[in-house]
């Protein structure tokens, strides 16, 4: 072979290689587009975004949760812990905080499906006048705010009601008196109108903080 064919065939080589580099590349820069976010699809529509603003950008996660059955079989076989609010939480649901900037507050939250259970600590700290929480428009949860309230018992701090998003919520409001401002620690648990009966061992565990 001459030394045009040996350049000729050189030329084709050096194109090829190039051509896959460039398909390669491209390929690459889409999947990660894709996949930016941990490996989970990027959100569209902004409501990643829209949480993250409320709550500082900051949620921990500390457990996932465990077990299979109906509400009622897994808290009937649950181990419940101790949590340094006073209350207790069954071991197998998720358990995650949330930093809500608005407020200031801490949200500890207890997840199994569309029941949450949920303990916020010194609550009327900076925002909440202890005499009009809960009201509509009050957050019961990180992330639920309150449509009416159906139930209250003022001299126990019981409230009960619904969600803008249509579930039940139940809470007990504690107020410590403090030299300039009371503070309100609030515990509840929000769930589906379908699931009451299930609950009840969350409601009674209210009822008794």
């Amino acid at each position: 072979m001459d030394s045009k064919g040996k350049f000729a065939i050189g030329c084709v080589v050096a194109v090829v290689a190039l051509v896959i580099g460039i398909v390669l590349s491209v390929g690459g820069y889409f999947i990660y587009e894709k996949f930016s976010d941990n490996g989970q699809e990027t959100d569209d529509n902004g409501l990643l975004s829209a949480l993250n603003e409320r709550l500082g950008g900051g949620e921990t996660e500390t457990g996932t949760t465990t077990g299979t059955g109906t509400l009622t079989e897994l808290l009937e076989s649950a181990t419940w812990q101790e949590a340094d609010g006073g209350y207790r939480y069954p071991t197998f649901m998720r358990r995650s905080e949330k930093l809500v900037t608005d407020i200031p507050a801490t949200v500890k939250s207890y997840t199994w499906q569309q029941v949450d259970f949920c303990y916020w600590p010194l609550i009327g700290s900076w925002a909440i006048d202890n005499k009009s929480f809960p009201a509509k428009g009050c957050y019961v949860t990180a992330l639920d705010e309150v449509e009416d309230i159906t139930y209250r018992q003022e001299d126990k701090g019981i409230y009960s009601g619904h969600t803008i998003e249509g579930r039940i919520f139940y809470l007990k409001k504690k107020i410590t008196r403090g030299d300039a401002v009371d503070h309100v620690t609030v515990l509840a648990v929000v769930y589906p109108e379908d699931q009451q009966t299930e609950v009840k061992p969350f409601i009674d565990l209210i009822l008794n903080w």
